[in-house]
């Protein structure tokens, strides 16, 4: 339901969903270069690449957010790879919507991605759980390692443009009131290291 109501060029359209002979269906875009996860298997993004797809994905992120909702479980296998090379979020399974006062909130993420609220405080998240993700997307990318959910090794990190390391760490800070506090201020760093880059090209 929650994506059936999305149109971004970033997240993966539903087009219907239902039950037929007691089988539940979806029915959504093909996306043909598969998973982030399975794309990253054979193919190694460099840095512009890496802060390329970041800049999309915090697009649509934005525009989820933008809507109420918080996807909660962010990763590489639930973002979607196009023939083109941009990236569509998919599976809001377990997506949150904040402005349902109803909504019961319960501890699940996957490893290496889930906020630490995720599993304390179920209860308490907000789009700030996003941002913890979209830091370890980009740590992913960025070292082909899920980073450890207790103790990430930023130091992986070193071999690149520094300030994806402290915009990684900025994003991952286990206290949620340090951490970055949106996925705009993400997007808004990666743009202007984007351009730096081109700057210094000339």
């Amino acid at each position: 339901e929650s994506m059936s109501a999305m149109e971004h060029p970033n997240i993966v359209k539903v087009h219907d969903y239902g039950e037929e002979q007691g089988y539940p269906y979806i029915i959504m875009d093909y996306v043909e270069r598969g998973t982030l996860h399975e794309v990253m298997q054979e193919f190694k993004f460099d840095e512009k690449g890496v802060a390329s797809l970041a800049v999309m994905i915090c697009d649509g992120l934005i525009y989820t957010h933008d809507l109420g909702y918080v996807h909660r479980d962010i990763k590489p296998d639930n973002i979607m790879i196009a023939e083109d090379w941009s990236p569509k979020i998919m599976d809001f399974g377990l997506a949150v919507d904040l402005n349902d006062p109803d909504y019961e909130y319960v501890a699940i993420g996957s490893k290496g991605y889930a906020a630490p609220e995720v599993q304390e405080a179920p209860d308490t998240v907000d789009q700030r759980v996003d941002v913890y993700a979209m830091g370890a997307v980009l740590y992913t990318m960025l070292t082909g390692e899920i980073p450890d959910d207790k103790e990430p090794d930023f130091d992986k990190l070193s071999g690149h443009d520094a300030r994806f390391k402290v915009m990684v760490k900025n994003a991952m800070n286990p206290d949620v009131e340090k951490r970055t506090d949106s996925i705009a201020a993400i997007k808004s760093r990666l743009m202007n290291m984007m351009k730096s880059w081109k700057l210094s090209e000339q």
